[in-house]
């Protein structure tokens, strides 16, 4: 048994589960807190070494209540991975909770999410066909390349959905703030993973994807509810750009913490779908943390 924590940009995540032979990962608890630890650039908050020694002891005696025995494995990604304060952080954090941060390497996130995603697969017909999946976070964007289990090419971007709602929505979001942040996300997409194949099927985890499947659900665009295409993707980043934050949460369901990030994140979504040529996308809620859970993270 194993307790995973994902300490992102945005949020602090958790997942409590074993692995399980038949369908990858046998789940006893999940939680997701509402706390941004990553400020302007590539600066932490001031108290972001206490909002994960906080998350990190609220899942530990949540995950107590549910198992006898477990591991932790708490594990940071690009807004630590990116800091120069990690270190301090990392330290106060293992002062105050017992637990050590690891700080993942792009490649190791990309992997990880990747492993993840694919134990989801399992028991699918074309489980074994070659696939793209990405995972959006705050901070950067993991692209991986995979036929089956197996990884052929991965890559971080710094291009997350709050590094780029700071860098380009300082102030009110309008449509040309929007083309410019949508024209500076292809480019570093042409730079980084010009090698990546086109055409493939795409699949995308992430907190930016679930709020696109909600948007989706409550504009009643019908389909596959896991499903969504790059006509939909666009329709809904335009309404992100010109809604403010309260609109999208009371009308459209995004949740209050994404609500102000949520308009680069789906800019960036399109932009990837243009890049890759495809034409729609499939959401699934296997991720890193289900990766953790199946590796050996030391």
């Amino acid at each position: 048994m194993k307790l995973a924590i994902d300490i992102g940009s945005n949020t602090i995540k958790c997942l409590l589960a074993s692995p399980d032979g038949r369908c990858g990962v046998e789940k006893l608890y999940e939680e997701t807190l509402d706390s941004r630890i990553c400020g302007a650039g590539n600066a932490l908050v001031e108290n972001a070494a206490k909002l994960v020694s906080d998350a990190v002891l609220h899942f530990v005696a949540e995950a107590k209540k549910r198992a006898n025995e477990f591991e932790t494995v708490a594990v940071a990604t690009s807004a630590l991975r990116d800091s120069p304060e990690r270190g301090r952080v990392i330290d106060a954090v293992f002062a105050k909770t017992g637990v050590r941060v690891k700080i993942l390497s792009g490649g190791e996130e990309a992997n990880l999410s990747y492993r993840g995603a694919m134990c989801g697969m399992r028991g699918c017909a074309d489980s074994a066909k070659a696939r793209l999946y990405f995972d959006l976070g705050g901070g950067s964007l993991e692209l991986v390349c995979g036929d089956g289990a197996k990884v052929s090419l991965a890559r971080s971007m710094p291009i997350g959905a709050v590094r780029l709602t700071r860098a380009f929505f300082d102030g009110a979001i309008t449509p040309q703030k929007a083309a410019q942040l949508g024209e500076y996300v292809s480019g570093v997409m042409g730079e980084s993973a010009a090698d990546f194949p086109k055409g493939v099927a795409l699949i995308g985890a992430g907190g930016a994807v679930s709020a696109a499947r909600i948007m989706k659900s409550r504009m009643n665009l019908g389909g596959d509810p896991a499903v969504i295409t790059l006509g939909q993707m666009r329709k809904m980043a335009d309404i992100a750009v010109a809604c403010p934050p309260e609109t999208l949460v009371k009308e459209y369901g995004i949740p209050a913490y994404r609500a102000d990030i949520i308009a680069a994140a789906f800019i960036t979504i399109v932009r990837l779908c243009e890049f890759l040529g495809t034409e729609s996308l499939t959401h699934t809620f296997f991720n890193l943390r289900y990766g953790i859970i199946l590796e050996d993270i030391k």
